[in-house]
């Protein structure tokens, strides 16, 4: 028998992965009672590249060095390259121009004309493959949760209408109004990649069409609810709207909020970093966020409490919309030489870069609870849901020095986020007779957040010029693949200092997008009834008083997303170029308005007691639990 079990032998091996790796070496043959090494068997010839050997020491002395004489006749070997000044390709005001954000360096030495490379040198090798790593990523998550509860509710009561409005309804009016946040030429439906594409080739187009290259745009910063912000501290989250209580206390305990729903996205695109990018048509950049909160909580509490230190709360909810826009400079270092060793990557037609996210949660919490006995602690959970998503794209790396675009280039980062929360709630909490005089009531309605968190941050794609006549060459020899270039071309082009260019090569159009869309909807329209019987039971607590707790809201909504875009650390364009940077942040729906109301404790107790069951006789206070349910003993195990 296995000692410890079933269980223990799952524990220790369920979900274990191994990976085991063959490894080449020496085979062992024990023969004549001595271990031989046989070495023919399994001989892998490996250079090491990581370790570095230290030398033997050795004996030195210093020669000196005689320069070699020349003939007066033979020309200097070593020709000095021909120095000439650094083109100038202009700056930009930072102020002037939000958008890129940055006073742009100028480049580094991109020399056009003859250099006087000395005769004979070796001429530039180029090396043609088929190549470019495209993609096309459409990544869909969504939650769907339907956790209607009904506790406690007499059958034939009706007790689940007392809502005076249509609850499905309710939302339907509340999503579709959340919607008009989105502008109609931004409004794209979250159907595929190949949509999105059609869309921002479109509205692209559009904006050549109308010829502006410079629309309003919006100073990088941090943005809160509309308003750039001095200070980068991020808001505080309000605190718990669930009332702390004392477990020693006996009494009816409900918690019917507390849903949480959460989307978080991060894409890292790095395919497009290079040193330069030359594009023989326009360039298209656009920069999108678009936030919204939308929510009611319209709370009818009605209460009959006797006592001072009682607590009712409602409203206290809080929507935010936080918004970072970051302009840098691109991360490669300043040109050298581009080398002897040219490596082409050609795609014919058109590029496709696009990366797209569509996160959704739809929490639908809409209970109905009614709690009648003071003979037992009485707890009902039926909220505290939750949803998350969480995706992280990391695309591609910085591969290319160069990259050269025979069409248009069409960039674009958007983000598009909504909260919906509905909570409106009927709350009637009552306590008459002997036991009113001892129980405490607290009530917490409303306490929701809404927050949504967006950063676009751009390295990159800041400096602009047009094409030199070098780099036109350039073009035209990577065109018709030439394999072999004169020196001269090594410095038409900044290369990164290790002799060799990596370059991609594009005939048509190349797409880069990036999208993420995010949204929460919590229904959680609560219908909540507690009611203490007349007689007080004996022994209720050590000090003989009772509690009423109740907390109907408290739900979350959160999205968190951000796009990291690596451009090229200088752009030549042949056409125009066209950026645009778009931010809207609103509370679109916001209603709160709560009514509080201290009932007459009969009256109330007499309305709550005809939607439940009759009241048990007074007992000796007991505490009853749930029974706790084992764990899944894999269930937290991935294999």
């Amino acid at each position: 028998m296995v000692p410890g079990g079933v269980t223990e032998t799952i524990w220790h091996f369920a979900g274990y992965f191994r990976h085991i790796e063959e490894v080449m070496k020496d085979r062992f043959v024990y023969e004549h009672g001595g271990a031989h090494m046989r070495p023919d068997d399994y001989v892998n010839q490996l250079k090491d590249f990581l370790s570095k050997h230290d030398l033997d020491e050795f004996d030195t002395d210093r020669i000196p060095f005689v320069p070699p004489e020349f003939p007066a006749d033979q020309s200097d070997p070593f020709p000095a390259r021909d120095s000439r000044p650094v083109p100038d390709i202009g700056e930009t005001d930072a102020e002037s121009d939000p958008v890129r954000g940055v006073t742009p360096k100028k480049f580094l030495p991109l020399i056009d004309g003859p250099l006087g490379v000395a005769p004979g040198t070796l001429n530039i090798s180029v090396n043609y493959q088929n190549g470019g790593d495209q993609l096309l990523l459409d990544i869909e998550q969504i939650n769907r949760m339907e956790d209607d509860d009904m506790l406690g509710m007499l059958p034939g009561s009706d007790g689940a209408n007392l809502h005076p409005f249509d609850i499905d309804s309710a939302l339907e009016d509340l999503i579709a109004s959340s919607q008009d946040n989105v502008p109609e030429d931004l409004a794209f439906a979250q159907s595929g990649t190949a949509e999105l594409l059609e869309f921002v080739v479109a509205r692209d187009t559009e904006l050549a069409g109308n010829g502006d290259t410079n629309p309003p745009d919006v100073d990088p910063g941090r943005y809160l609810n509309g308003v750039l912000q001095a200070d980068p501290a991020p808001p505080e989250l309000p605190d718990e709207v669930t009332p702390e209580l004392d477990r020693s206390l006996k009494g009816q305990w409900g918690m019917l909020g507390g849903n949480e729903a959460t989307n978080a996205a991060l894409i890292v695109d790095m395919k497009e970093g290079s040193n330069t990018m030359i594009v023989l048509g326009d360039f298209f950049k656009t920069n999108v966020i678009v936030q919204g909160n939308s929510y009611i909580d319209n709370d009818d509490v009605h209460h009959s409490s006797l006592l001072p230190g009682d607590a009712v709360s409602g409203g206290s909810n809080t929507a935010d919309n936080i918004a970072e826009l970051q302009q840098h400079a691109g991360v490669f270092p300043q040109g050298l030489f581009a080398g002897y060793n040219w490596n082409v990557d050609v795609v014919e037609g058109h590029f496709y870069d696009i990366n797209m996210v569509v996160q959704y949660n739809f929490l639908r919490d809409n209970d109905v609870v009614f709690q009648d006995t003071n003979h037992t602690h009485y707890e009902a959970h039926v909220g505290e849901n939750e949803q998350i998503n969480l995706t992280q794209v990391t695309n591609g790396e910085i591969k290319y020095d160069l990259i050269i675009i025979g069409g248009d280039y069409h960039g674009a980062n958007w983000i598009f986020q909504n909260n919906i929360i509905l909570d409106p709630d009927i709350v009637k909490v009552a306590a008459s007779g002997d036991a009113a005089a001892v129980t405490d009531q607290s009530i917490a309605a409303g306490g929701n957040t809404l927050l949504n968190e967006a950063q676009i941050i751009t390295y990159g794609d800041n400096i602009f010029a047009a094409p030199t006549e070098s780099m036109q060459s350039v073009v035209t020899a990577v065109a018709e693949e030439q394999s072999s270039l004169d020196p001269e071309y090594g410095w038409f082009v900044p290369g990164n200092g290790s002799g060799t260019l990596n370059v991609l090569y594009v005939s048509g159009d190349y797409y880069d997008i990036n999208a993420i869309w995010q949204t929460n909807i919590i229904s959680d329209a609560d219908t909540a009834m507690q009611v203490m019987g007349e007689t007080l039971p004996e022994n209720a607590t050590g000090d003989g008083t009772l509690t009423q707790s109740l907390s109907t809201g408290g739900n979350s909504a959160i999205n968190d997303a951000a796009i990291v875009d690596v451009g090229a650390m200088s752009t030549f364009v042949t056409g125009e170029v066209y950026q645009d940077t778009i931010l809207i942040q609103g509370n679109l729906v916001a209603e709160d308005d709560d009514k509080i109301t201290y009932g007459d404790p009969a009256a109330l107790v007499s309305e709550i007691v005809a939607f439940t069951s009759e009241e048990c006789p007074p007992e000796e206070v007991t505490d009853i639990r749930a029974p706790i349910v084992p764990d899944d003993t894999l269930g937290s195990i991935l294999t």
